[in-house]
C-alpha cells in the first residue's frame, strides 16, 4: 500500500493540474455547451414582440453524423510469421468475443455522438484479473464533461503529459474489492 503523505504529495498534484485544466477549458466548455443546447432545441428567451422558433438542424446534423459513422470497430490481428498463426487466431477470437459480449458497438455509439459536439471522443480500455480472477475486459466511453487533459497540448493526446477522468462513480462492492486488493486505504472507507 502507498504512504500517506506520497498519496497526499500525489492528490495535490492532481488538483492543481486540473485546476489548470479547467482555467483554459473554460471558453471551449460553453462552446460545446452552446451546441448540447441546440441539440435539444432549447430555444434561447426571445425578444417582445419577435416570434422564436426553435429549428432542428442540430439534432438532424448529430443524428445524421452517427448514421454515417454507425460501423463497427473492426480488428483483425493477424499473424506475423507461421510460428504466430495461432497466438493470433486466440487474440482474434477474444476480441471478438469481448467487443460483443461487453457492447462495445453502444459504447462507440456514445462516443461518436459525444464527438459530434466536443469534437473528439476519449475511450478507456484495459484488462481486469489475475492468476485466480477470470479475465474480463473493460471499456468505456469518458463523457467529454468529465474528461480532462494538460491545457494547450493540442490534439494529439498522446503528447500530453496527463489527461484523466474525474467524477469516476464506483459501487460498494467494488470499493471493498479496492479495500481488499490494497488499492484504496481502509480508514477512507
Amino acid at each position: 500500500m502507498i504512504n500517506r503523505t506520497l498519496a497526499n504529495e500525489l492528490a495535490d498534484i492532481a488538483v492543481r493540474q486540473i485546476r489548470a485544466g479547467n482555467r483554459f477549458a473554460h471558453k471551449r466548455k460553453e462552446q460545446i455547451k452552446k451546441s448540447e443546447e441546440m441539440y435539444l432545441n432549447e430555444v434561447p428567451p426571445d425578444i417582445p414582440g419577435r416570434f422564436n422558433p426553435a429549428v432542428p438542424v442540430m439534432g438532424g446534423f448529430i443524428d445524421t453524423l452517427k448514421a454515417q459513422l454507425n460501423r463497427p470497430v473492426r480488428i483483425n490481428f493477424d499473424k506475423q510469421e507461421q510460428a504466430d498463426l495461432k497466438k493470433s487466431q486466440k487474440v482474434q477470437s477474444m476480441w471478438e468475443r469481448d467487443s460483443s459480449r461487453n457492447g462495445w458497438r453502444m459504447k462507440d455509439l456514445d462516443g461518436k455522438h459525444g464527438a459530434g459536439f466536443a469534437g473528439f471522443a476519449a475511450f478507456y480500455i484495459g484488462a481486469q484479473g489475475g492468476e485466480e480472477e477470470k479475465y474480463r475486459s473493460i471499456f468505456y466511453y469518458i463523457d467529454h464533461h468529465h474528461f480532462y487533459c494538460q491545457p494547450r497540448k493540442g490534439y494529439d493526446l498522446e503528447t500530453h503529459r496527463y489527461l484523466g477522468e474525474m467524477e469516476v462513480w464506483r459501487s460498494k462492492s467494488e470499493l471493498q474489492e479496492g479495500v481488499d486488493s490494497g488499492i484504496y486505504d481502509k480508514k477512507n472507507f
